[in-house]
């Protein structure tokens, strides 16, 4: 007979409903993520532990690992921060660093006087 022991969370960490209050939108491609993916990329994206998530989302392991496999899929990203920096271009309005980039390649008015 094989005995499964979980740790239960503590009450100084977050419950699930503090987790997804306030969130901001979901990563590139999250139309295409099911309810589920995007619960468990919201997770991921807030540092909570594969083992964490299966427990506030009442699953195993593997079925927590088998979403955000296909969550990095649809996203295009191979890890939790890269997952993250998708996350915070888009909250940027575009990749980071491209608002330096157009304003290098803007033409630039003359000084006055010259």
């Amino acid at each position: 007979m094989m005995t499964t022991t979980m740790t239960m969370m503590t009450t100084t960490e977050p419950s699930k409903a503090a987790l997804l209050r306030n969130h901001a939108p979901c990563p590139r491609g999250a139309g295409r993520l099911t309810p589920a993916e995007r619960d468990v990329a919201l997770f991921a994206m807030k540092g909570v532990s594969t083992a964490e998530i299966a427990v506030l989302r009442n699953t195993s392991e593997g079925t927590v690992k088998a979403r955000t496999a296909a969550i990095y899929r649809k996203a295009g990203v191979t890890g939790r921060p890269q997952l993250m920096s998708h996350f915070i271009e888009d909250l940027m309005g575009g990749p980071l660093g491209a608002d330096r980039a157009a304003e290098a390649d803007a033409p630039r008015a003359p000084a006055a006087g010259k």
